[in-house]
């Protein structure tokens, strides 16, 4: 969870007005998403899971995204993203994921201009 690793979602989301608003989380997905597009069969999640928070980081809806450090959300009742993502596994776990392949991924090559990126849109 990017949160216990120490991303403050509500700093960098603009949300307590502080200034320090950022789009570092979106840059990560759109990294993880270009790694996956490279190599999917070494991601057990699907597209679907980065869109998902991707769109669902601004929401406000999950509380995973509406605090500084777990401390902060320790015994908050807000909705967790992560039920939503084990409520339908179909959904976001990866059909060709390969929990054999390779944990190196290979070198990837920069994608031509006229790759379109969902997750950008």
């Amino acid at each position: 969870d990017f949160c216990a690793f120490g991303h403050p979602f509500a700093m960098r989301s603009g949300s307590k007005g502080e200034g320090e608003a950022g789009p570092v989380f979106d840059q990560f997905l759109e990294c993880v998403q270009s790694l996956r597009r490279g190599a999917p069969a070494s991601f057990e999640f699907t597209e679907s899971l980065l869109a998902l928070l991707k769109e669902h980081v601004y929401s406000r809806f999950f509380g995973n995204f509406l605090r500084d450090s777990d401390a902060e959300r320790c015994g908050d009742d807000a909705v967790s993203v992560w039920r939503v993502v084990e409520s339908d596994p179909g959904r976001f776990s990866s059909p060709v994921y390969d929990s054999s392949a390779s944990r190196r991924l290979p070198v990837l090559s920069k994608p031509s201009a006229d790759v379109e990126l969902e997750l950008l849109r």
